[in-house]
């Protein structure tokens, strides 16, 4: 239920969404040929003036240097773009979303809605809403990432395919790892962080609302105490969370480095076309690895449309069409039966 209502409200943001994908696309294709052209521009020139005053003078320095000037000012441009758009729509999409949640838990029957706490609700309409925002900004992440490795590809081809082919290869190394490790490491606690978060979120609402009351019996040291242990539970769940990103990214930066290095040692065609290959194979592995980051959040928002279901499955409240209504007050069987009948034959 709550996927078909979150494909319903990105739906009406489609434009905004295929902006922001074709300017991710535009940077990270702007982003692996900058660093390959400024490698092998750099290269180039170091070994031109190396070579004499007729090798300076014969190096076109002009083109690569405007290239480079304008492959820097399209990345920047169209990073800043895709960030604009992407998130209009996941706010857009969110401000669709947030009523219509809100619309079916008014819509269920009371003896259900009202049995919940009001702080656990405020936090599964807040936090969990919240949440699901990245799986809308995410959507941009895959083809920008697929976007650089087809130009990383290209770049590194330039250098011989054994450099090529070992790109590839670290580019699947890396995809795999992260979808092998991300469950093992962060499955259980983000689970145990999103649950402490809403044990907090719903106390505290709940002690919020006695406020007055609190402080006229001086009971916010009580209040202190009593929250403690949610405090604790959330900071503990944050550490072993912060612990499994830093062993996933750590993962991600060695297999990267191992594939940079891979594709310097094998690349062949002179020293301007390796630092080409290597400076593309670095800026395509950086690219990539943003992927990682979409399968950490991944589980997040999962856990989000599992607590959310429980209230898009809210059953509706039950009503009593046969109970007419009269200058818009609701009439029970026992007054209707007292009322005087205005025509006889009608009774």
């Amino acid at each position: 239920m709550i996927e078909r209502l979150l494909r319903d409200a990105t739906r009406r943001q489609r434009r905004s969404t295929a902006i922001a994908i074709g300017l991710a696309m535009v940077a990270a294709l702007a982003g692996v040929a900058l660093l390959a052209l400024s490698g092998w521009f750099l290269t180039g020139a170091a070994l031109a003036g190396a070579g004499g005053v007729a090798s300076v003078r014969a190096f076109n320095y002009l083109l690569p240097s405007a290239g480079i000037r304008g492959l820097a000012i399209t990345r920047t441009l169209s990073r800043y773009g895709e960030r604009l758009f992407g998130h209009r729509a996941a706010l857009f999409a969110l401000a669709d979303l947030r009523p219509a949640l809100f619309a079916r838990l008014a819509a269920s029957d009371p003896s259900l809605s009202l049995a919940r706490s009001s702080g656990d609700m405020a936090a599964r309409l807040g936090s969990d809403v919240d949440a699901l925002e990245d799986s809308v900004v995410r959507k941009v992440t895959v083809p920008g990432a697929l976007a650089g490795a087809v130009a990383g590809l290209i770049a590194a081809s330039l250098a011989g395919w054994p450099a090529a082919l070992t790109l590839l290869a670290g580019l699947a190394t890396m995809r795999l790892s992260s979808r092998m490790l991300t469950p093992r490491l962060l499955a259980h606690p983000r689970q145990e962080h999103a649950a402490a978060l809403n044990r907090l979120k719903a106390d505290y609402a709940s002690y919020a609302a006695c406020s007055g009351e609190i402080a006229v019996y001086g009971l916010g040291t009580q209040v202190i105490v009593a929250l403690e242990p949610h405090t604790r539970a959330l900071d503990t769940a944050r550490g072993a969370l912060a612990r499994g990103e830093v062993m996933l990214q750590g993962a991600q930066l060695v297999l990267a480095a191992l594939t940079v290095a891979g594709v310097l040692a094998l690349a062949d065609g002179g020293a301007a076309l390796v630092a080409l290959a290597a400076l593309a194979a670095a800026a395509t592995t950086e690219n990539w690895s943003t992927l990682a980051r979409t399968d950490m959040e991944r589980l997040r928002v999962h856990d989000a449309i599992t607590r959310l279901e429980s209230i898009a499955m809210l059953p509706a409240r039950q009503t009593d069409a046969a109970l007419p209504f009269v200058g818009g007050a609701l009439l029970s069987p026992s007054m209707v039966s007292s009322m005087p009948c205005p025509r006889a034959d009608a009774c």
